[in-house]
């Protein structure tokens, strides 16, 4: 990707509605891992 598809990229994105902790517009663009902590033990 060059910088001026990247630019276009970002303003796009930018424009995407997002209001308190909703991502679903980001499904299926993300990834993902386990966590190799528990916070549980540690605090526990």
């Amino acid at each position: 990707m060059n910088d001026k598809e990247l630019r276009k990229y970002l303003l796009r994105e930018e424009k995407q509605p997002f209001q308190g902790w909703d991502f679903s517009y980001l499904d299926g663009r993300w990834e993902s891992e386990n966590i190799s902590w528990d916070y549980a033990k540690i605090v526990n």
